[in-house]
C-alpha cells in the first residue's frame, strides 16, 4: 500500500498534476475500497478461507488511510488556504 502510495506520488510529479491536488491523487491511486469490493471478490475467487487474509489487508489499508493519507489531504488544504488568501 506504501509503494502505491510512492508510485502515485511519482506520477503527480509524471503528470504535473497542481500542487492543491497532489494528496487526493495518491489517494485515489493507493487507497482502494477493500471492503465493498475486496472482500465479496476474494471469498468469490478464495471461498471463506480468504476473509481472515481480506480483513488483515484492510486493517492495513485502513492504517495508512488514516495516518499518511489524511496528511497528505492535510497538506492540500494547507496549500488552497494560502492560495486564496
Amino acid at each position: 500500500i506504501f509503494v502505491s502510495f510512492l508510485a502515485g506520488m511519482a506520477f503527480c510529479r509524471l503528470f504535473r498534476v497542481k500542487e492543491g491536488r497532489r494528496g487526493i491523487f495518491c489517494n485515489m491511486f493507493a487507497f482502494s475500497n477493500t471492503i465493498f469490493i475486496g472482500l465479496p471478490v476474494s471469498q468469490a475467487l478464495f471461498g471463506e478461507t480468504a476473509n481472515p487474509y481480506a480483513l488483515f489487508y484492510y486493517m492495513g489499508s485502513t492504517f495508512w488511510v488514516w495516518t499518511i493519507g489524511i496528511y497528505a489531504l492535510q497538506k492540500d488544504g494547507e496549500t488552497e488556504k494560502h492560495k486564496i488568501l
